[in-house]
């Protein structure tokens, strides 16, 4: 099945055990019609091709939460890393050292780690065009996924630096016209889990990420808020 979880506690389950068929177009900052743009915020992506398991699960989000915010305290009450970030050791016996979404597999390799952004690496991080618009986010999973806008310069998001006020940077899609599209085929006919650190800037709903309008069947994907709710 399905399970939607926000700062680490399940809101929302669904028993369908179907895998896309086709992922067509997939897109940041726009759903699948043309006029719906995303107004936010994203800090970072991760997508894996497997169901991790509860502790590589509470891993990322522990990793997420005290990266992007300095604490735990968003987290559920009964999170492992509700006081402190998750460590290397937590999975292993390896180094006490902080763990990142590269040490998600106790043998040091990630594979089943498919994609990576983080609007915060300063080696990996979206070049600027235009001053701080961002023309491409570069995949720190190794396999060349990156998101680009290269069609349109004037949907481009900006790069937003140290847009919690720790250091960290964002990239800010302006509900207008702002969205970057990535090769998301390695989704398809396969397990599939996304983490992300994402903020809206405006009510109602708004997707963050999606396939194009396709007619086949299994064969589009939203993530985002469809109310006020989620």
């Amino acid at each position: 099945g399905k399970v939607l979880y926000i700062n680490g506690t399940a809101v929302a389950t669904s028993t369908d055990l179907t895998n896309l068929s086709a992922f067509d177009l997939p897109t940041i900052g726009k759903s699948v019609t043309s006029s719906s743009f995303f107004t936010g915020a994203i800090g970072e992506l991760v997508f894996l091709n497997n169901v991790p398991t509860q502790i590589v699960r509470q891993c990322l989000e522990g990793y997420m939460a005290w990266k992007h915010t300095g604490v735990g305290s968003a987290l559920p009450s009964t999170h492992p890393f509700l006081t402190r970030p998750p460590l290397v050791d937590d999975m292993t016996s390896a180094v006490n050292d902080l763990w990142t979404p590269t040490r998600t597999w106790a043998n040091g390799t990630a594979t089943n780690l498919k994609l990576w952004y983080d609007m915060s690496d300063t080696t990996y991080r979206g070049l600027q065009v235009s001053s701080t618009a961002i023309e491409t986010i570069r995949d720190k999973s190794g396999n060349g996924k990156h998101a680009t806008q290269s069609i349109n310069t004037t949907r481009r998001p900006a790069l937003v630096t140290d847009a919690y006020g720790t250091g960290l940077h964002c990239a800010r899609f302006d509900g207008t016209s702002d969205n970057m599209l990535f090769d998301g085929t390695f989704l398809v006919n396969t397990n599939y889990s996304i983490f992300g650190v994402v903020a809206r800037g405006s009510s109602g709903g708004k997707y963050w990420l999606a396939s194009s309008n396709s007619s086949t069947t299994n064969g589009r994907i939203s993530v985002g808020w469809t109310s006020d709710i989620k």
